[in-house]
């Protein structure tokens, strides 16, 4: 097809079709129009104008002459448009071609002409197989013009609930252009429309997953639970028919190993060995804690849970192809990995040292009741710990509320300078976990300008390579090129110095006397590097020198800063685990408080050990603020 077409503001591809337009332009006034697609061009045309969307080489003269054909020329054009579904309504659909019958139902939709159109006509076009009735979804007044079509739509295609769940489940990587459904569309008709989709041979599971999920469609638990049961079926039969594929993990404590940790890997299996003799070397409270947060990487070298989801590690392909619901903590390939990775090293670390009669439970006690009173003066943190002889079920109803009530002490303290045991008692109110306060100011720094993200994605994006020779697929991204090699300024493509020119203008970098690119400003650019592969920055674990620069990006609302315990993705990740935050959630407290558990003792002990490593993940973080707290003055 080479004809115009607008498909939006942002397109690249406006400067070749508006050549094509020009043509088209410069012989309007003589031409006369009775083919629809020649018609429909016209409007494409017309929209480019409306979007104030030019070539650059015409001059203000030249665009005012064009404007104005095209705002004439439409008008006449318009009359035929008018003419053609007078005359042939929906009976010559077929010859309108594929890029131009979103733009047929738009034009329909703005002049009313939905009017003219017989039902019945449209009741067989929309049924028909290459339909695409998302189209039509667009325009509000013709939806509920023929709603009872539509609806009957929805009702006899199984496949159209796909359609619903896309629209009020799915999050899309990019903003969608608004649908429409009829009102007729109740509650109790989307609920059949998703049971005929359960029972469609060709179900998706990726849709089948956002019914489990699902919260903006008024689903009953029955039907989300037979959407549960197969998707479980589904899963299974992509496994068994090898069209999935397989990460393992191989973890050990090696009796031999003077390494503390090493790792290899061997096709799609990952292999950790730790060493026994570092990990039965000291058995007090802060170094098995110590173990877990440096060791086994539970937290990084900013005091933050390493276990979250970080963006930059979503592959681009997984963040496509996902089916993501709106309502979901989304749990990437290495989310999932590393979760894994910690449950095990939580299970073969606390297997040892049951073995030498120490209880996790029971450090974590000692650390809580006795350890913070002595290292930071702290009177009253205490918590109740299980005794071994409990069942799981008891000792999970038994620490389930402790770490609330952990979390109600810290807060207690953050806010009134001690611990009020008797407000704690009194006190009604839900406690947010996001809402927990640090104790120091500025603990954590974020992006708060679109200038900075791209910014961020200039220098470390992998698509930020140049395209520039000799300097095109040499490097993983612009960083690495400009610590590298000497990049001269003048030989660049076009498309390459427009990034560059962004980060001249934003002081990033500098032309030196040589016409080499610089970095102009280093500590600027390291603050990206951590916000790139951080997504936050813990302020007082920077230099004096970088906190500086920090408080400057904020002033000028570059970045923004909280005073919070937990860093945004760490709440997000806590109550994934924790609360009913995410229909994909654990909901490990509540569930428990409810009787809403598994009666499996095998899913019970492992609920469990989720706990306890929410547990200490938790106190690893309230240990980390008091740490900042006591040392801050120095630092500063």
């Amino acid at each position: 097809m080479n004809k115009v077409v607008f498909y939006s503001k942002e397109d690249l591809s406006a400067g070749q079709n508006l050549s094509i337009a020009e043509n088209i332009l410069d012989t309007l006034d003589s031409r006369t129009f009775s083919n629809i697609n020649e018609i429909i061009e016209i409007y494409n045309i017309k929209l480019f104008f409306d979007n104030e969307i030019y070539l650059l080489k015409w001059t203000e003269t030249e665009t005012e002459n064009y404007s104005q054909k095209i705002k004439n020329g439409w008008k006449v054009v318009l009359k035929s448009f008018i003419d053609w579904v007078t005359e042939n309504g929906l009976s010559k659909f077929h010859l309108i071609e594929f890029d131009y019958t979103k733009h047929f139902w738009d034009i329909v939709e703005r002049l009313k002409l939905y009017k003219q159109i017989d039902k019945t006509d449209f009741k067989k076009l929309i049924f028909k197989e290459r339909f695409f009735i998302n189209e039509i979804l667009h325009q509000k007044n013709l939806v509920q013009f023929f709603k009872t079509e539509i609806k009957e739509y929805f009702l006899e295609k199984k496949n159209s609930a796909e359609i619903l769940l896309s629209h009020f489940e799915q999050e899309h990587l990019t903003k969608q252009a608004e649908l429409y459904f009829p009102k007729s569309l109740t509650d109790d008709i989307k609920e059949l429309i998703i049971l005929n989709y359960l029972d469609y041979e060709q179900a998706n599971i990726n849709y089948v997953r956002l019914i489990v999920k699902s919260r903006n469609i008024k689903l009953l638990d029955k039907t989300k639970l037979k959407a549960k049961k197969l998707s479980e079926k589904l899963n299974e039969e992509i496994f068994t028919k090898g069209s999935g594929w397989k990460n393992t993990i191989e973890l050990s404590i090696s009796k031999d190993q003077i390494e503390p940790k090493i790792f290899s890997s061997k096709e799609n299996k990952s292999i950790y060995s730790y060493s026994e003799k570092i990990l039965i070397s000291d058995f007090s409270p802060e170094t098995i804690m110590g173990n877990f947060a440096a060791l086994f990487e539970f937290v990084d070298q900013y005091g933050c849970i390493n276990l979250v989801t970080k963006n930059y590690e979503i592959d681009t392909f997984e963040n496509v192809i996902s089916t993501k619901s709106k309502n979901e903590y989304f749990i990437s390939s290495t989310f999932h990995f590393k979760n894994m990775l910690s449950q095990m090293q939580f299970e073969v670390y606390t297997h040892l040292l049951k073995s030498k009669n120490i209880y996790i439970e029971n450090v974590l006690g000692q650390i809580i009741n006795t350890l913070i009173k002595a290292d930071f003066k702290i009177d009253g943190f205490k918590i109740i710990i299980p005794n071994q002889q409990s069942t799981i079920l008891e000792k999970i109803r038994m620490v389930a509320p402790e770490i609330e009530s952990l979390l109600r002490q810290f807060n207690s303290y953050t806010e009134e300078g001690h611990i009020d045991f008797e407000l704690i008692q009194f006190s009604t109110s839900q406690l947010h976990i996001g809402e927990i306060k640090s104790l120091v100011n500025r603990k954590y720094v974020y992006v708060d300008n679109i200038e900075i993200t791209r910014a961020i994605n200039c220098f470390f994006s992998n698509s930020s390579v140049l395209y520039s020779e000799p300097y095109i697929g040499k490097y993983k991204n612009l960083f690495l090129l400009l610590s590298t090699e000497n990049v001269v300024y003048n030989t660049l493509l076009d498309i390459d110095r427009q990034k560059i020119d962004f980060l001249i203008e934003r002081e990033y970098l500098f032309i030196n006397e040589q016409n080499i690119l610089k970095i102009k400003n280093l500590n600027k650019v390291y603050i990206l590097a951590i916000l790139r592969n951080h997504e936050v920055i813990s302020y007082w674990y920077q230099p004096k020198d970088i906190r500086d620069e920090i408080d400057l990006m904020i002033k000028n609302k570059s970045l923004c800063n909280e005073h919070k315990l937990f860093t945004k993705e760490e709440n997000r990740y806590i109550n994934f685990h924790l609360n009913k935050k995410f229909t994909n959630g654990l909901d490990l407290r509540n569930k428990y408080m409810h009787g809403t558990n598994s009666f499996s003792e095998e899913q019970q002990e492992y609920d469990y050990k989720i706990l306890l490593k929410i547990f200490l993940l938790i106190t690893l973080k309230i240990i980390d603020d008091l740490y900042i707290y006591s040392a801050k003055r120095n630092w500063c």
